[in-house]
């Protein structure tokens, strides 16, 4: 094992907090046990591990991501995240796979929103034939792989493939599941910080089909101008 893993599973076994763990777990409603270790703990810990540690090549970090993804505890799965962010060198083309193993894997949006609108977003913007792979997750059985072909464009702003995330949208607009509902509505909300017209537009359009949820969050920012 990884003597990053072997100090991080040390140090997050001495902060557990049965106090905190339960209502966490409950919280995200999730058979998965935690630790009870909140965010800025969880992240002292990885500073003081990667203080300690060096990550010198891909092989490696792949192999410290995913022996922490299939953790007993929560916040195994967090740190797996935490890594895959900091290590900016080894988020190449070559992490794809990595990231949609991740993806598949997952059983909340906890663990894959990041993944989906950091990690595989920033692929996808710096190398657009990525985009073949989100057609790809698009129609994908696993939900997380369809919300992540929405997500992926959440942070690219005036960079959006707007063609394609709206062909997207329309692919999955008539699904009811609530994550792929609060997903659409979600994208166009954040895409409307860069073209507020263009979703109205497109929400008007298609407001028979769309749900009421991504209606209201797809909405939210310009019906609060409005109101002010």
């Amino acid at each position: 094992m990884h003597p990053m893993i072997v100090y991080l599973r040390r140090e997050l076994r001495k902060a557990a907090d049965s106090k905190k763990a339960g209502p966490m777990q409950a919280y995200m409603k999730n058979v998965q046990p935690f630790y009870g270790i909140q965010m800025p703990a969880r992240r002292k810990i990885f500073r003081s591990a990667r203080v300690k540690y060096t990550m010198a090549s891909y092989d490696e970090y792949e192999t410290v991501i995913k022996q922490l993804w299939r953790g007993k505890f929560r916040e195994e799965l967090y740190l797996a995240v935490d890594i895959a962010m900091y290590y900016k060198t080894f988020r190449s083309d070559r992490a794809m796979r990595l990231y949609e193993w991740m993806l598949k894997s997952a059983d909340n949006w906890d663990t894959v929103d990041t993944v989906a609108s950091h990690l595989v977003g920033d692929l996808v913007l710096q190398n657009r034939k990525h985009e073949a792979i989100l057609k790809k997750w698009a129609r994908s059985k696993n939900k997380w792989l369809r919300r992540t072909a929405l997500l992926a464009h959440l942070r690219h702003k005036n960079k959006t493939n707007i063609r394609r995330l709206e062909e997207t949208i329309l692919s999955m607009m008539d699904e009811r599941a609530f994550f792929i509902q609060k997903a659409i509505g979600w994208i166009l909300r954040q895409y409307a910080y860069t073209d507020p017209k263009r979703v109205i537009q497109f929400v008007r359009k298609h407001s028979g089909r769309l749900s009421n949820l991504t209606k209201r969050e797809a909405l939210k920012h310009q019906n609060k101008q409005i109101r002010s």
